[in-house]
């Protein structure tokens, strides 16, 4: 569309900070599970002030949530494009499971909500 600027790149502090927070509920779910992972816990793990957190997400479900659309939109990403091969399609979703196996391992391991 004429006259329309691009979307604004995420502000890379913003990438960080959650990046930082995804990894450490990663591994203090691998840690302590899920349940009893705090924001400060958290946020001492990521090395965020814990203010930080909440002008991120409203609490630590929300965290993951946005952990699960993350990995999907990766993997959407990676499979879509060669969806009309899908012994390439298969690759391409065993290889990330396999660069990213604490992630799966949280991810598989919490209960249906």
């Amino acid at each position: 569309m004429a006259g329309s600027s691009p979307s604004p790149r995420p502000d890379r502090r913003v990438h960080r900070t959650r990046r930082a927070l995804g990894q450490a509920l990663v591994e203090l779910t691998l840690h302590k599970g899920y349940e009893a992972v705090s924001i400060r816990d958290l946020t001492e793990r990521a090395d965020v002030g814990y203010a930080t957190f909440f002008r991120h997400y409203p609490d630590k479900d929300a965290l993951l949530q946005s952990l699960l659309e993350e990995t999907l939109a990766e993997l959407l990403g990676l499979v879509l494009p060669v969806a009309h091969d899908p012994a390439h399609a298969a690759t391409r979703l065993f290889e990330h499971v396999q660069s990213r196996p604490d992630l799966y391992r949280v991810l598989l391991s919490l209960p249906p909500s």
